[in-house]
Formats: C-alpha cells, structure tokens, sequence
C-alpha cells in the first residue's frame, strides 16, 4: 500500500459480526428486537457513536437495510470467516468488531483504541 493510501484510510471501523446460523434459536438472532430495535442495530448503535463507520460482517442481504454488508465465501468457518472477509474489506489500521447478539459490554471505544495503540497492541474486548 502507498503511503498517500494509507493516508487515507480511516484510523478505525467497525464491524458487527451476524454471519451466524442461530440454529437452536430457530431465527435469525441478530434480528430479535429489544425495545423495539433488531439486536443488530444496537450493535451498529454503539459503533457509530464511538465516531466508527459501522458495517455487519458475514451476513446476509436481510440487514442491508440496517448498513452495508460484507458477506464471505466461507460461512461455515462462523465468526472467524465473518473477521476475515472483514479485514479484507477494508483499509483501516483498526477495526473493532462487536457480537450482533452480545453487544451488551460497555467500553469506551475511543479511549480503548488510544490506549492499545500507545502500547502498540491490539486490543480485545
């Protein structure tokens, strides 16, 4: 990559990962709604307000109305072909990714990402 590219790139984005089965839920449960919202939106919710470009990860077309979608050739690989076809979609340094059905966590993404590349690692929550 060019240095003018990189650049370029954002410092970080964001990722929901949705690409799962939900075979003992009998439905998709990134769609399940808590106070009236599909789990998935509360996901992008909170990626969007720590300032990230939120896109959903390893899903299909349904959650295309919700952000843009990056779906991957291996959906049988769950959640690790869901990070990979994400990192490839992108240019950013960073990228955070959140659970569709597990975003329940509160982290202040912002000051976790200043803090990790401080110590140049990668965080994890």
């Amino acid at each position: 990559m060019s240095e003018a590219a990189r650049d370029a790139a954002p410092d970080a984005v964001g990722f929901v990962l949705a690409g799962g089965r939900s075979s003992r839920m009998g439905e998709d449960k990134a769609l399940l709604r808590l106070g009236g919202q599909p789990l998935v939106a509360h996901a992008l919710g909170i990626l969007r307000k720590a300032g990230l470009a939120a896109s959903v990860a390893g899903a299909g077309s349904a959650l295309g109305a919700l952000a843009p979608v990056v779906e991957h050739a291996n959906p049988g690989l769950g959640p690790l072909g869901g990070i990979c076809a994400a990192l490839a979609s992108t240019t950013a340094r960073r990228a955070v990714f959140l659970p569709a059905a597990r975003w329940f966590l509160r982290v202040n993404t912002r000051a976790d990402l200043r803090r990790a590349e401080a110590r140049q690692r990668t965080f994890i929550a």
